[in-house]
This record gives C-alpha cells, sequence and structure tokens, in this order.
C-alpha cells in the first residue's frame, strides 16, 4: 500500500561542519527512499524558532496524510520510509520509530533486528505518524524550548494508540552534532533541559 508521505528536516547551517552532517543527511534519503514522498527542508538560522514551533507550522502545512520528521544528522538505509509506513498496516498504531545507534530513547537502543514492539515512548530524531494522529492530540506542545516536545507528543499519543519500533530499519543517528553548534551554543542546556522534565511531569 502506498502512503502520501512527507520528511521534514530541520537544518541550522551556520558553519562547513554542520552543513556537512546536513548534506549527508539529504544525500542518504535522495539515495535511499523508494516511496513516493514530500522533502521539506526547512532553514532555522536566523529565526531560531522552538522546534515545537516549526514542527507544527509545517506538519499543519503539509499536504500529506503521513508524516516523517527526521535529524539532519542522520543516515538512512535502503527502504527504511516504506519498513515504517508498513506498521501502520497494523491495528491501532499511533507512530513508528526506528533503531538506532544514538538517541534519548534507551529502547530504540539496539542493532537491527526482525520485526516490531510496542514502545512507552518514540525520540524526534526518526518518528512517522499519521498526519489525522497530529491533529487529535494537538500536535506538540508549544510551550516546550528545545527538549521534551517529542516525549510529549508521544505521551498524548499512547493514551489512544500504539507507539511502535520498527527493529528492521536501523538508522544511523550522529546525536546532537547539529545541535551542539547551532542550537546550544550560548543556552543554559542543563535549565532547559530541567524545565522540559518539570513540564512532563505536569502533564
Amino acid at each position: 500500500m502506498t502512503r502520501d508521505v512527507e520528511i521534514i528536516i530541520i537544518k541550522y547551517t551556520v558553519n562547513d561542519s554542520i552543513k556537512k552532517f546536513e548534506d549527508q543527511t539529504i544525500k542518504s534519503v535522495l539515495s535511499h527512499t523508494e516511496e513516493p514522498y514530500h522533502l521539506k527542508i526547512w532553514q532555522n538560522k536566523t529565526k531560531d524558532e522552538n522546534l515545537s514551533v516549526i514542527w507544527n507550522k509545517l506538519i499543519q502545512n503539509s499536504p500529506a496524510d503521513y508524516v516523517c520528521l527526521l535529524n539532519s544528522d542522520v543516515l538512512v538505509e535502503n527502504r527504511w520510509l516504506q519498513k515504517l509506513l508498513e506498521v501502520f498496516d497494523q491495528e491501532n498504531v499511533g507512530a513508528v520509530g526506528p533503531v538506532t545507534n544514538a538517541c534519548g530513547i534507551r529502547q530504540q537502543i539496539q542493532p537491527k533486528g526482525n520485526g516490531t514492539e510496542n514502545a512507552k515512548t518514540l525520540s524526534g530524531f526518526c518518528m512517522a505518524f499519521p498526519k489525522k494522529v497530529w491533529e487529535e492530540v494537538g500536535g506538540f506542545d508549544e510551550k516546550y524550548k528545545l527538549y521534551g516536545e517529542d516525549s510529549d507528543f508521544c505521551k498524548k499519543i499512547a493514551n489512544k494508540y500504539r507507539l511502535v519500533i520498527r527493529k528492521d530499519v536501523f538508522i544511523e543517528h550522529f546525536k546532537s552534532q547539529t545541535m551542539k553548534q547551532a542550537i546550544i551554543e550560548g543556552k543554559n542546556i542543563k535549565k532547559l533541559r530541567e524545565e522540559a522534565k518539570e513540564r512532563f511531569k505536569k502533564t
């Protein structure tokens, strides 16, 4: 079954090092994605908007029925998107993610395997979901400044749907390489993490 899907990548190009990761990611997507798709690449260098704000804006304007959020510091493999979207043939799936070498969700850090497994939450570094599910849960909470918006989003989804890890899709993640240089500079990261944790506890 072919699905109409939009891949969303946020760029923070401020130097050649970041550009290298971003270019590798885009080349990887173009080389290894077979499913018919739209590709939206958003440059956030000058606006420096919260990630949740950008995601909501781009998803709202997307013509696609499905959305895949993808970090700008990853390498995808052949048929990655097709396999992720196949999970929505299963009953009551609200979002899906791959396994990887590095991300904020420990359950997703595992070698490439077979089949699927249910998850309590998913990392936003690579996550696909139907646009109608995003609409139903009210999108991403834009009060999250840097961390926690994906966890909050998954928590809302999990109230009604299953979260699934596709174990035979492995995406290499050079964790936070673009963030370290483009977003984090000049910001109190410890404070932002604590603010996100406190907000998440209250939801």
